[in-house]
This record gives structure tokens, C-alpha cells and sequence, in this order.
């Protein structure tokens, strides 16, 4: 019982919400039952009742239920076959995490792909509101949707139809299958204006590669921007603050030098 209160009262509106009072009426903790399919906030209040000091009352709103759906879906409705693409949603009242579908058929891997036939998310990485997907070479259409999760499950969908096409969103992260060259490493999304990831095209020929292999970035002056770090033969480059224009990647290993251009935007 707070200092001075003679009692405590407990309420929770909106009467429909399925919230029940289970115990605890009249003290100063009380247990909730959730007895419906409810979604939606609902307010706790305690109304405390004194002689002494007078009366007065505390609020708290939660959100009851499973998740909202998500305000906002955005990215390309139309897309490049066998590219990198970027999805972001909105926030959902009430997610703790979110669940994304890709047109089906689509892949949860751990690696992307980049010679799979399907769309392919990672199982890594496929929890939060933004998303990285891979469109496969399929050219399958379909939906993108994701959803707000918590313990409750899945709330409503935020959808958007993508199909495939040529000047689709997106970026080629290696050459087709057939045509991937004498590079040992790739680099995309290419261009890109924030994020470079630099990955093994082959990842079963790791063992001709020494575990030290480092880059650096330059602009056309031949003047370096950034150090590229690798760990386990990759690396992810922050490109943020560099202007606009063409760059110089150049990867060294096993007294060997590769080279790509790399476009911000």
C-alpha cells in the first residue's frame, strides 16, 4: 500500500479489452489476464484513496496484444533479377521484432546466394524493421510483406507487389552465373551510399586465400579514404561522408593485388 493510502482501487479501460483483473484489488500490485483476442492500448489505473492526504489516481497506457500493423512499407515495386535490394517498414505499436515474407518461393539462408534461382532473406538479419533481401534469377513476382511480432505472434501485414524488370531497383553484387571472372572477392551493393560488403566469390576455394588480406579505398587522385579491415576473409566498409563518384578498391593477399570500381551515390 503506498505511504498514506488508506486503500487502492484498480481499473483498466476500454471495458472490451479482454483485461481482467486476476488478483490484487485493493493493494498495490494487481495480476492482468489478457482473456481475448485483443489488440489495442489499454490504460491502468490506480485510484488511491487517503483521509488524510485526499484522493488521487495513476496511469500507465500499455499496448495489449498482438502487434499493429506496420504504418509504412517502402522500396522498389519493380526489381533487378539477381540483385541486392533494400526494404524498410514502418514501426508497429506493440513489436518487439518483425517478420518478413519474400515472394514465394523464397530462402531463409545464413550466406547470401548469389547464383540462386529464388528470393532469399537472412536468418540473420530478417528481425528488425529494415531488410536486405536477394531477388534470385527466377524473376518470380509476388509480395513483399512484413509484419510486427511479439509474444503474442504476428500482427497485421504491411504488402507491396514486386515483380521483376529491366531499370528495377537494386544492385548486382556479382556477374551472372557463367561470367564471374578471375576476381577472388566481390564487393556490393555496387554503387551504393553507405555500406560496402566485401565477401569471397567462391567460398569453397577459402583455403588459397592467406588469413591476411587487407585493402584500402581511394578516390581517382590515387588519395586513400578508408582502411578496409577483413575478418575471416570479409569485410564491411563504411562509406558515410564520402562525397559522390567513383572509387578504387584494391584488395591484397597472397603478395597478389585486386582491383574493382566502386560507385557512391
Amino acid at each position: 500500500m503506498p505511504e498514506g493510502a488508506d486503500s487502492v482501487s484498480w481499473s483498466v479501460t476500454p471495458s472490451n479489452s479482454g483485461v481482467n483483473i486476476v488478483s490484487g484489488q485493493g493493494t498495490n500490485q494487481v495480476i492482468l489476464s489478457l482473456t481475448t483476442g485483443y489488440s489495442g492500448n489499454i490504460t491502468i489505473t490506480a485510484n488511491i484513496f487517503s483521509t488524510r492526504c485526499g484522493n488521487n489516481s495513476a496511469s500507465r497506457t500499455v499496448w495489449s496484444g498482438k502487434p499493429s500493423q506496420p504504418t509504412s512499407l517502402t522500396g522498389p515495386s519493380t526489381v533487378l533479377s539477381g540483385a541486392l535490394v533494400n526494404y524498410q517498414s514502418g514501426g508497429s505499436i506493440g513489436a518487439t521484432s518483425y517478420e518478413w515474407w519474400l515472394p514465394y518461393p523464397y530462402e531463409t539462408v545464413t550466406t547470401f546466394d548469389y547464383f540462386g534461382q529464388n528470393w532469399q532473406k537472412l536468418s540473420g538479419a530478417s528481425s528488425t524493421q529494415y531488410i536486405q533481401v536477394f531477388t534470385g534469377y527466377a524473376g518470380t513476382s509476388g509480395a513483399i510483406q512484413v509484419m510486427g511480432e511479439n509474444s503474442c505472434g504476428c500482427g497485421g501485414a504491411r504488402i507491396m507487389s514486386v515483380s521483376h524488370g529491366t531499370g528495377g531497383g537494386g544492385a548486382i553484387p556479382v556477374a551472372p552465373p557463367g561470367d564471374d571472372g578471375d576476381d577472388k572477392f566481390i564487393a556490393y551493393p555496387n554503387p551504393t551510399n553507405n555500406i560496402l560488403n566485401i565477401d569471397i566469390v567462391d567460398k569453397s576455394d577459402k583455403s588459397s586465400i592467406l588469413t591476411v588480406v587487407n585493402g584500402k579505398l581511394y578516390d581517382l587522385m590515387g588519395m586513400e579514404k578508408r582502411e578496409v579491415l577483413f575478418l575471416d576473409n570479409k569485410a564491411i566498409v563504411n562509406l558515410n561522408g564520402l562525397n559522390k563518384g567513383i572509387y578504387v578498391l584494391k584488395i591484397f593477399y597472397n603478395d597478389k593485388i585486386e582491383s574493382h570500381q566502386i560507385g557512391v551515390n
